[in-house]
């Protein structure tokens, strides 16, 4: 009995007649060894939770943990690892912040309200920053609900020590407002969360009217410290005229004091020269024959000689008349 042999089945052949071609084999089609999976799973495991249990805080920062909102802990600034990954943590601003007022109204007693511009410089309290993120919330709120209304009710408060509006021009006053604004936020904000460092005020802005009669005021001081000055001046003049007169006074005495010392010596000399030559018989003969020379030039003058042996001469004018 004869056996047929199979027959082959027909070849699928193309719009070209051509048989498709037969796959091509890629190594990524061999399966992956299921040992290097789990290595990969287990590291990428390793690599989140490594991630989550590290927790930086910035310089001058702080950071309140909370775990399934109840309080957990606290970090300073730093690197932290490792750290609870279920824990969430809340950043706290402890730097120096500053908040400006404008235009707060400062009633004075005169029932005038003048306008003041002021700054506060405060800081967080980083003991108090579980407080404040628990029942206040940010340091922004903090600001806004507490430190914002309080101050301006303050300022307020601070205007009715004013007797009239031009008093906050005083430095003492002011220095006062600011030193007692600054105690009166520090009783009130401290248990809070925030220490005040200093209120300071920038700028005073009184009414019209009141600014108007400051300027005013002010001329009227310069005016007089201008004509004060001009008085002062006249003074000084009046007084250095007084000075230079008194002082040619005691020259002229002086000098008067001097002339007249001067003189009494030369009288003195000559009284003296006088009662010398007078007690000299010298002299009594000089005398004499100046005499008989002026009677020798007048013709009425007439010589007796009493005792021709005299040697001195008595004259005796005009016996005849």
């Amino acid at each position: 009995m004869s056996t047929k042999p199979p027959k082959k089945p027909p070849t699928k052949k193309t719009n070209r007649g051509f048989p498709p071609p037969e796959p091509e084999k890629s190594p990524m089609n061999d399966q992956v060894p299921f040992k290097f999976i789990i290595v990969m799973l287990l590291l990428c495991l390793a690599l989140m939770l490594s991630t989550c249990m590290y927790e930086g805080v910035d310089k001058g920062e702080k950071k309140v943990g909370y775990l399934f909102g109840a309080y957990h802990s606290e970090l300073e600034s730093g690197a932290h690892f490792p750290v609870n990954p279920f824990v969430s943590w809340t950043s706290f601003d402890l730097r120096q912040r500053n908040k400006n007022f404008d235009n707060l109204g400062l009633p004075s007693r005169d029932n005038n309200i003048s306008k003041v511009d002021i700054s506060v410089q405060y800081v967080p309290i980083g003991n108090l920053a579980s407080f404040v993120i628990s029942n206040i919330g940010t340091i922004e709120d903090l600001e806004e609900k507490h430190l914002v209304p309080k101050t301006e009710s303050l300022v307020r408060e601070q205007g009715k020590t004013l007797n009239v509006a031009e008093d906050i021009f005083n430095d003492v006053i002011q220095i006062n407002m600011q030193e007692s604004l600054a105690t009166a936020l520090n009783e009130y904000l401290n248990p809070m969360g925030l220490r005040i460092m200093s209120v300071l005020i920038k700028e005073v802005s009184p009414p019209d009217h009141v600014q108007t009669g400051i300027i005013q005021k002010k001329l009227r001081d310069q005016e007089a410290e201008k004509e004060i000055s001009e008085l002062r001046r006249f003074t000084t003049e009046q007084q250095k005229q007084v000075e230079e007169a008194r002082a040619k006074t005691t020259a002229a005495e002086a000098e008067a004091k001097t002339k007249k010392l001067l003189a009494d010596a030369e009288a003195y000399s000559i009284e003296a020269k006088q009662k010398a030559l007078a007690n000299s018989p010298e002299y009594l003969k000089f005398v004499a024959i100046q005499t008989l020379g002026m009677m020798a030039k007048d013709p009425a003058a007439k010589f007796y000689f009493i005792d021709p042996k005299s040697t001195s001469v008595l004259p005796l004018l005009n016996l005849d008349k």
